[in-house]
């Protein structure tokens, strides 16, 4: 008896999962307009929340985002 999921035909799970997933990568550039230095280390609660609330936060497409990753992944194979 296989230990693979049905449905997948002769690919394994990993093999299938690698196409329907893609990584993106967020660091602070893509969502901070902050030309100075951000003082979020500064604070002593709630730093999670502070990016939510600061006058320098642009918003982020990230379905778009994702489909352009999902673009470029079935572009190079």
């Amino acid at each position: 008896m296989s230990t693979d999921p049905t449905g997948l035909g002769n690919e394994g799970c990993i093999a299938a999962t690698s196409k329907k997933y893609v990584n993106i990568d967020l660091d602070r550039s893509l969502w901070c307009n902050n030309k100075h230095e951000c003082l979020i280390d500064n604070l002593i609660a709630d730093k999670e929340l502070a990016c939510l609330m600061c006058i320098y936060r642009k918003q982020l497409n990230i379905p778009a985002m994702i489909d352009q990753k999902m673009k470029e992944k079935l572009e190079r194979e």
